[in-house]
């Protein structure tokens, strides 16, 4: 893909990321995981068994740093259009499952720290 078209996919990407309500989520601790993939995807929880993308994700995650990140939530889910959080040890839990599952082949976190510990692998639903 050359620049060109790199430039008019991002263009076409826009409206998607322009009407979600944006979050800050700032930790005490270096808590979250970073990954080879920075961007990840939640489910769509009006249709659990579809994969999400920027259309239809209930909140599209950027895990910024092992302290930040930002969380883009569908509107019809946010009370407020853009806010800042103080996170807590549940959401770094969410997005760090978030973050590992959509990552390619690397996931990185803080020396010192442990983030991955009680994540599971999933169950394959395949035969």
């Amino acid at each position: 893909m050359n620049a060109p078209d790199v430039f008019d996919h991002a263009k076409e990407l826009v409206p998607f990321f322009f009407k979600r309500g944006w979050i800050i989520v700032e930790f005490d601790q270096p808590l979250l995981l970073t990954s080879d993939e920075p961007v990840a995807c939640g489910a769509d929880s009006r249709d659990p068994l579809r994969s999400a993308g920027l259309a239809n994700a209930d909140s599209v995650v950027f895990a910024l740093d092992p302290r930040h990140a930002l969380v883009m939530m569908r509107p019809d889910l946010l009370d407020t259009r853009h806010a800042w959080q103080r996170g807590t040890a549940e959401q770094a839990k969410a997005i760090n499952r978030l973050v590992a599952f959509r990552a390619h082949k690397q996931i990185f976190f803080h020396p010192g720290t442990d983030p991955i510990t009680g994540l599971g692998i999933p169950e394959s639903k395949q035969p």
